[in-house]
């Protein structure tokens, strides 16, 4: 394999190459790879990966569509993080669940968050180790939005 090419589209049938990521070589164990669309289009995301061999032979993977939660707005502080964080949401159009989870993948913390409500969550962090942690915000209607959080002792 010499590489995989991103690609998203915002209707499933127009694609467009947002980023590329060398292979690593043939392996006998499985190899993760990652790759961060820094710029999501809002709403409907479709992405797939176009797997590149040596001989620039390519092959394609399944579709995977990421729908992007829509409220007004969220913010999270301070930052980085020392004891608390708080998350403050604003015009949810649907009621939401908010997870902070360390880099293991483990869900550290889990709140709710109603429809339409304007509210300031504040989360209790001293407990945790240093380093980073994703906080995820998933709408009842799959959306979701994630953003990074520094926890710094």
């Amino acid at each position: 394999m010499s590489h995989f090419e991103v690609e998203r589209s915002a209707d499933g049938l127009h694609w467009t190459a947002i980023g590329r990521v060398t292979a690593r070589g043939n392996s006998p164990v499985p190899t993760d790879y990652v790759y961060t669309d820094e710029s999501p289009l809002t709403g409907a995301n479709y992405y797939r990966i176009r797997m590149v061999n040596v001989d620039d032979i390519s092959g394609l993977t399944k579709i995977k569509v990421v729908r992007l939660l829509q409220v007004k707005g969220i913010s999270v502080f301070p930052v980085p993080a020392r004891d608390f964080v708080n998350v403050t949401i604003s015009g949810a159009t649907v009621d939401l669940n908010i997870k902070l989870i360390n880099q293991l993948g483990q869900v550290m913390q889990v709140s709710q968050v109603k429809a339409g409500a304007n509210t300031t969550l504040t989360l209790d962090v001293h407990n945790y180790a240093q380093g980073s942690y994703l906080l995820q915000v998933m709408g009842a209607d799959g959306t979701q939005q994630t953003s990074k959080l520094v926890i710094m002792r």
